[in-house]
């Protein structure tokens, strides 16, 4: 009897030792988007042994407000608030994953990943950035592009003609005429 007992602290030391030693991870760590694309992070197990509970892990969102908004906490003041997710129109969530579709820049925060077992909860953060169009800029770089490449090709034009009359006056000097021919081309 003494064997049995020995055999069952064995197995439970080494079932809580590996109980301690699972860590969740998150993938990516850091992830940034535009307004109106999609987000995705997936939640695991470093180890992969409890891939069977993947269904037990829950999505929480820490976001701190702006101290321009005004809170429940007051005016102008930050105040952290995390909020658990659930499935809804925009987020679902299934087997660790997270997916928001059409993500707002209320989204954006730190996601964390936890399980009943104590584990330490694991994060990632979402960014979410508005980048600039620059097809105003396109269009006004083009524009004086144009006019350029225009006052080019005008210029060009005017440097080809004072060239032409430039020569035709040092070749009539070369053929002098006499006054009475020139006049008779006036009439």
């Amino acid at each position: 009897m003494t064997n049995s007992i020995i055999l069952v602290y064995f197995v439970l030391s080494l079932n809580s030792r590996h109980l301690a030693h699972a860590e969740l991870t998150t993938e990516p760590v850091n992830l940034a988007v535009e307004p109106g694309e999609e987000a995705t992070f997936t939640c695991v197990w470093a180890d992969d042994s409890n891939s069977t509970k993947q269904a037990l892990l829950r999505w929480s969102v820490l976001r701190t407000t702006d101290s321009n908004v005004t809170t429940s906490s007051g005016p102008g003041t930050n105040a952290d608030s995390e909020i658990t997710l659930t499935n809804s129109s925009r987020v679902q969530i299934l087997d660790g994953k997270i997916t928001i579709q059409n993500v707002t820049f209320a989204d954006a925060g730190m996601y964390h990943c936890r399980d009943d077992s104590g584990s330490e909860p694991a994060q990632s953060e979402l960014i979410v950035y508005d980048m600039p169009s620059y097809v105003r800029e396109i269009g006004i770089i083009a524009g004086v592009a144009a006019a350029l490449l225009l006052v080019l090709v005008v210029g060009l034009i005017c440097q080809a003609r004072r060239e032409k009359r430039i020569r035709s006056a040092q070749a009539d000097k070369g053929n002098k005429k006499p006054y009475s021919s020139l006049i008779e081309r006036e009439y």
